[in-house]
């Protein structure tokens, strides 16, 4: 059985509002487990209440109500400097007058730890993160380096959670990215827990074992990556998440495990209904698909079609033969060629466009369109979503 890090417990957060108004609730009642050696997100957009979230676990906020237990202990009028955790801040926060060294060296040296295993703690964890000018000052760095002086500083008290608040967000996107790889070796390595605070969706479905959808101070969705982009429960998660169409419909029939829906008096289409969600007949809904889900061919019935290759007839002939999917003529409106694939908005029935997006695989395989060609637009019966709410 996994053993629990940080549990957060009915956790609410409120400042005062000015001129004695309701206070400004940041965080709405709150509950999550983030558990030992895991490496955990909370993902959302500005004011959403995860950097609250974070401070509060920190100890820089404390909560309007609720409880927050580190390791078994309720930190509740806990200061920061004696919880068994660490922070890496967006900013870095590194003393501009110190050395690369004395910046790591800092906290040891506050707790009272001998100067000499202090510098050795101090290189080995700058040996960690692979710089090596102790000697130099945070202003001689760049902003790469900046940043890895930051994690040793906050790596060297040896914490049993290290919180990180955006802490790549001044990086290009290179550098982003190839800090993010370093990020994921290091806490393996360690095994410490890392609770990490983006609005980055990459960032957080590339790195994190589990995610925490928030918005309004809520958690709407809290599930490992695959299931926050496959299974999305609200249409926030759904859109925050990637890029998302959103059809609107009505729900003509339903089971189990199919739901058809009307977009107009001759399109339907069928998704995923679902789980534990009461359904109608008649009702409103929206269907999510991912433009990478769906798939396009030549439309082979159509009075302007062109020949196509032998790849793509078998790629249609599998498709047909397919059980569960919508395959549905379409019209290409528009196209946009961004290299590994190319973007298209695609018209089905009366007035409905859906986003696609086509890995570009070369001509013999008929993956390119052109503007007005008519296609058959296609996707899995599972890769399609009811949405509720």
């Amino acid at each position: 059985m996994k053993q629990v890090a940080i549990q957060i417990k009915n956790v609410i957060k409120e400042f005062p509002s000015r001129g004695g108004e309701t206070p400004m609730r940041a965080v709405d009642n709150i509950s999550l487990d983030i558990y030992e050696g895991e490496f955990f997100a909370l993902l959302g957009p500005s004011g959403c209440g995860k950097t609250t979230t974070l401070r509060m676990i920190a100890g820089f906020e404390e909560p309007s109500s609720g409880e927050i237990i580190i390791r078994g202990k309720n930190v509740e009028g806990v200061p920061p400097f004696h919880r068994p955790v660490n922070t890496v801040f967006q900013d870095y926060a590194l003393f501009p007058h110190m050395t690369v060294l004395q910046n790591v060296m800092f906290g040891l040296e506050m707790e009272g730890v001998e100067r000499k295993e202090a510098e050795q703690r101090a290189k080995e964890a700058l040996d960690m993160v692979r710089l090596t000018q102790y000697e130099r000052k945070p202003r001689q760095l760049s902003g790469g380096q900046q940043q890895r002086v930051a994690l040793a500083r906050a790596l060297v008290k040896r914490p049993a959670v290290l919180l990180l608040d955006e802490p790549l967000g001044a990086l290009d996107l290179k550098l982003r990215k190839a800090m993010q790889y370093e990020l994921i070796t290091m806490q393996q390595k360690l095994g410490i827990t890392f609770v990490y605070v983006t609005h980055d969706q990459e960032e957080a479905l590339t790195m994190c074992d589990r995610i925490a959808v928030m918005d309004k101070g809520l958690v709407l969705q809290l599930g490992r990556p695959e299931e926050i982009y496959e299974t999305p429960k609200t249409r926030f998660v759904a859109d925050f998440i990637g890029e998302t169409n959103f059809v609107e419909g009505t729900l003509d029939t339903f089971n189990n495990i199919c739901a058809t829906v009307r977009l107009d008096a001759t399109t339907t289409i069928d998704a995923t209904p679902p789980a534990g969600v009461e359904l109608e007949v008649g009702q409103k809904v929206t269907v999510a698909i991912r433009p990478e889900k769906i798939s396009l061919v030549p439309d082979t019935g159509a009075a302007d079609s062109e020949a196509v290759s032998v790849e793509a007839a078998e790629v249609m002939q599998a498709i047909r033969q397919e059980q569960n999917k919508t395959f549905i003529p379409g019209v290409i409106t528009f196209s946009n060629y961004i290299g590994t694939d190319t973007r298209y908005t695609v018209r089905i029935g009366e007035k409905t466009d859906l986003v696609v997006r086509i890995q570009n695989f070369g001509t013999r395989y008929d993956t390119r369109f052109k503007n007005g060609q008519r296609v058959m637009v296609f996707w899995a019966t599972e890769n399609a979503r009811v949405l509720t709410s």
